[in-house]
């Protein structure tokens, strides 16, 4: 992604997460949710619960205080990037604009699920979870007919990368993210839930796809399936 941004929030390792400036870690997450939402909304707000989970999880109170302050603030973070142009998938919006709207929406996300009594009380791990592989899969299909261009492969699966290869995220945030996201993937009841079927039946397209754009390769790993 071409921006200096990026330079300035390098890899580290999720046991760190917690001791991290919480502004930069805020701004940092904002910044790679346009890239691991591929461009879908509907996914990057399910990133957004995700991201106040673990906030949730590892920073104090205080430091939950001065992520909402920074967020709500905006000018600051918004001003240090600009979303690439061919990012959204959704183009009617100029893209400074799309910056502020989802900013807007990152900071009611953090303010209504550091709450007790909002949002991730209210949904089991295991259906928020598929919510984000499903959307995980719907966005690598919208790159397997398309290129994108925030990628060394234009037509790169995230869910390949992350849930089945197990590669390392951009982020701390997003390693434990991807790490819980693969614990449900990898949990025998994951084939009960309501959503399963067509869950596999959108992978198994993705899969056929993507190994089309990838000659001599297999979608999964050591022969597996979904």
């Amino acid at each position: 992604m071409n921006s200096s941004f990026v330079d300035e929030y390098p890899n580290v390792s999720a046991a760190h997460i917690d001791t991290l400036n919480p502004k930069a870690l805020a701004s940092a997450d904002f910044y790679w949710s346009f890239y691991y939402s591929q461009g879908s909304d509907d996914l990057q707000h399910e990133l957004f619960i995700q991201i106040a989970k673990q906030y949730k999880q590892t920073l104090t109170l205080e430091q939950q205080a001065q992520v909402l302050e920074h967020t709500n603030a905006g000018s600051e973070i918004i001003s240090r990037f600009r979303i690439p142009k061919k990012h959204t998938q959704d183009t009617s919006y100029p893209q400074n604009d799309t910056a502020e709207n989802e900013l807007r929406k990152f900071h009611t996300t953090l303010d209504e699920n550091f709450g007790e009594s909002h949002g991730i009380a209210l949904v089991t791990d295991m259906t928020r979870g598929l919510r984000v592989i499903d959307g995980l899969i719907i966005s690598d299909r919208w790159y397997q007919p398309k290129e994108r261009h925030m990628d060394d492969d234009v037509h790169a699966s995230n869910f390949r990368r992350y849930i089945l290869l197990k590669q390392p995220a951009k982020l701390a945030t997003y390693e434990a993210i991807f790490g819980s996201l693969r614990n449900i993937w990898e949990h025998p009841l994951r084939s009960q839930h309501p959503k399963a079927e067509k869950i596999s039946s959108r992978l198994a397209s993705l899969a056929l796809e993507w190994e089309i754009n990838h000659p001599n390769e297999v979608f999964f790993p050591q022969g597996r399936s979904t």
